[in-house]
């Protein structure tokens, strides 16, 4: 009769792969945890820099019908498209404040490499622009 006590060579190769099964979907569940964080960063900032673009169109500088773009960190690259849509002409009974306002559609654009796939976050408004800004 045998009493050895301990582990055969079968149930230490099963533990093994069991282990490495289990390491495995933790990896991943850990890898994708931290490629959405990475997302959802490159998210926030990309929404910032729209925000903060779309925000200074028409008030550092006068708003025309075209295309302005720029890079920001290397990373984000960024457009703002700016369309005439209606031009309000001075009637006699309009206050000075109104006179020859302009209508424009202003989209804002960023654009960044994510894991070798081009990503893009764009923002929108309407903006009013007197004919005198300079």
């Amino acid at each position: 009769m045998r009493t050895d006590s301990g582990f055969s060579l079968i149930e230490i190769v099963f533990a093994f792969a069991i282990m490495t099964i289990s390491l495995t979907v933790l990896m991943k569940v850990f890898s994708t945890g931290t490629q959405s964080a990475i997302h959802n960063e490159n998210l926030s900032i990309a929404a910032q820099i729209s925000e903060s673009i779309l925000a200074k169109a028409g008030v550092e500088q006068k708003l025309v019908n075209g295309e302005v773009f720029g890079t920001i960190q290397k990373k984000y690259r960024w457009s703002v498209i700016a369309s005439l849509i209606n031009q309000y002409k001075n009637t006699e009974n309009q206050d000075t404040i109104t006179k020859n306002l302009k209508l424009y559609h202003v989209r804002a654009k960023v654009v960044w490499l994510e894991n070798e796939q081009e990503k893009s976050f764009e923002t929108q408004t309407l903006k009013l622009q007197p004919e005198s800004v300079e």
